[in-house]
């Protein structure tokens, strides 16, 4: 479902996750060679997530 949403989102290239953000903050350099708005529709981005349950309701 994350893969779904952030293809859509690309397809609208709007950067709502704030990755254009980032990369500006920690990779300048490489910013500069950029263009973003026509980058960052064809990117592949693989979501990854790690979860933690932190409670369970259970006692």
């Amino acid at each position: 479902m994350a893969t779904n949403a952030i293809k859509k989102i690309q397809e609208a290239n709007s950067d709502v996750l704030g990755i254009g953000k980032e990369l500006k903050a920690f990779q300048p350099a490489l910013w500069k060679t950029l263009e973003w708005r026509k980058v960052y529709s064809r990117l592949l981005i693989e979501p990854q997530f790690e979860v933690r349950i932190l409670n369970t309701g259970i006692e």
